[in-house]
């Protein structure tokens, strides 16, 4: 648990209880006591690197953001909290899934802002046939494989695009936030945006990654964060750190890392 401690620019006020020396003293002392209970307390900042959604409001000076695009929307929990955050924004929801696609859009359907499309985002175009399971987070277009027997498997046969040929067809002039979380497949994705990239089309890239190499449903960490600096994109932080008991039992550490576009005068 991490406490924010936000300060002033007012003067700090004599105290009348508590002799010089004594207040950095207390403050040691319960930053000792917190630690040992599990709780960091550091200094607020203008980033807080709790929420990506907060911090992105910080980075876009406060405005709202005007095109989403949710790459592995599953059943709109993302889109709804992009909704939330940013109500004047125009949000499009890719998920190949057909049940997960199904749920997410009755989920959102009071939402006209947010948009469903029933495709897959990769760098290549094909049509791809492939079986989906009961855990709706952890589908993968990888599977492609006949469920074994027993296995209720759900058969999806689905287009796959690349997200340039989508930015030209849709005549999307620009894109704020581009999300992408699809187990394992985010470095396709954004190979599929090159264009929009390099043309500093897009502002900010969230993206699910993971740290360990051999990790196949995360992808990982060092070739997504090499191919966006190419392109200019730094790192702002890491969000949603997989806890303690997911890495003791799986040897697998993840996180959402978001990355900006710096402003040409930075």
């Amino acid at each position: 648990m991490t406490v924010r401690l936000e300060t002033t620019s007012r003067p700090a006020a004599k105290s009348l209880l508590a002799p010089p020396g004594m207040i950095p003293s207390l403050k040691r002392c319960l930053r000792t006591t917190l630690s040992s209970a599990g709780i960091e307390v550091r200094m607020a900042s203008n980033l807080s690197g709790v929420d990506p959604l907060k911090d992105l409001k910080t980075l876009h000076n406060g405005s709202s953001l005007k095109t989403v695009i949710d790459i592995g929307a599953n059943v709109g929990q993302s889109a709804l909290r992009f909704h939330e955050a940013f109500p004047g924004s125009s949000i499009h929801s890719f998920e190949p899934v057909v049940t997960s696609f199904e749920s997410g859009r009755s989920n959102t359907a009071r939402y006209p802002a947010i948009e469903w499309h029933h495709l897959a985002v990769g760098n290549t175009t094909e049509r791809i046939v492939f079986f989906s399971s009961g855990t709706s987070q952890m589908n993968s277009i990888t599977n492609t494989q006949v469920p074994s027997t027993g296995h209720h498997g759900e058969r999806n046969e689905v287009e796959v695009v690349r997200f340039d040929d989508f930015f030209t067809t849709r005549q999307l002039n620009h894109v704020d936030l581009l999300k992408t979380d699809t187990e394992g497949l985010d470095l396709a994705v954004l190979q599929g945006a090159e264009a929009a990239l390099s043309g500093r089309h897009i502002s900010f890239v969230l993206c699910e990654v993971g740290f360990v190499e051999a990790d196949g449903g995360h992808s990982f960490f060092p070739p997504i964060a090499a191919y966006l600096e190419k392109f200019g994109y730094r790192l702002v932080g890491f969000y949603g750190m997989s806890n303690v008991r997911h890495f003791q039992q799986w040897g697998v550490t993840y996180a959402d890392a978001l990355f900006a576009m710096p402003h040409p005068d930075a």
